[in-house]
């Protein structure tokens, strides 16, 4: 391991409270700030960085540090990402936009969404190009700005998939309510049809006997008031 290589790393407490910093839950999702990598590594890069940062954060050396299994966990979490083809292809690319946007920015004053098309400003993203060490710091701000960026938008999907999933399953438990509920009223009706049909019986046969024979008209008997004198 070249010394170059050894010169970025601090000491075993350093590198600890470097990944445990306050905000670390954001700053570790950019792999390449974990493990300290150029953002065009090499896979002899990612060996290097992850053999001796992972020694040096390593809960069994560091019996002192109570949350040194915390920042180990951040370390082989950023390895393993960059050792996945296809989350190395997304790191890689969010490393590549990043790039994309500041220079664009420097050039025309705003850089586009690649996804909307929108022409945005962004402050983060002014820096003079031709300054090298300035340059460098912004891209690398800026790529953790995305990989910040990258995770807000997912957890906003997977919240939007959530709400979805108990709409979904509030609308079926109202259907099962509702089926229950006209099954509930249908077995009603047939156990019940019995008695319907021999309340209908009783009706008819009261109403029978309850039936009146038309009245006769009595005849007027008019008196011969003649007759009796």
């Amino acid at each position: 391991m070249g010394s170059s290589t050894k010169q970025l790393f601090g000491t075993s407490q350093e590198e600890i409270e470097r990944i445990l910093q306050p905000g670390h839950e954001y700053f570790n999702l950019n792999p390449f700030e974990v493990l300290k990598l150029p953002l065009e590594f090499t896979d002899s890069d990612l060996k290097k960085h992850y053999r001796l940062l992972s020694v040096l954060v390593h809960p069994d050396k560091n019996p002192d540090f109570p949350d040194a299994h915390k920042a180990f966990d951040f370390v082989s979490e950023a390895n393993k990402t960059l050792k996945d083809p296809e989350k190395e292809k997304v790191c890689r690319g969010l490393a590549s936009e990043a790039r994309r946007r500041i220079i664009e920015h420097s050039q025309k004053g705003h850089y586009v969404d690649m996804e909307t098309g929108k022409k945005l400003i962004d402050q983060e993203a002014i820096v003079d190009i031709t300054d090298e060490v300035a340059f460098n710091q912004t891209l690398r701000l800026f790529v953790t700005k995305l990989f910040i960026e990258k995770q807000a938008k997912a957890e906003e999907a997977a919240q939007l998939q959530q709400a979805h999933k108990r709409r979904e399953e509030e609308q079926r438990i109202q259907k099962e309510k509702e089926k229950k509920h006209q099954r509930e009223q249908e077995e009603h009706w047939e156990a019940t049809r019995d008695q319907r049909v021999n309340d209908w019986r009783s009706w008819q046969s009261g109403a029978k006997k309850q039936k009146i024979a038309p009245a006769v008209p009595k005849l007027k008997v008019e008196k011969n008031e003649k007759a009796q004198k």
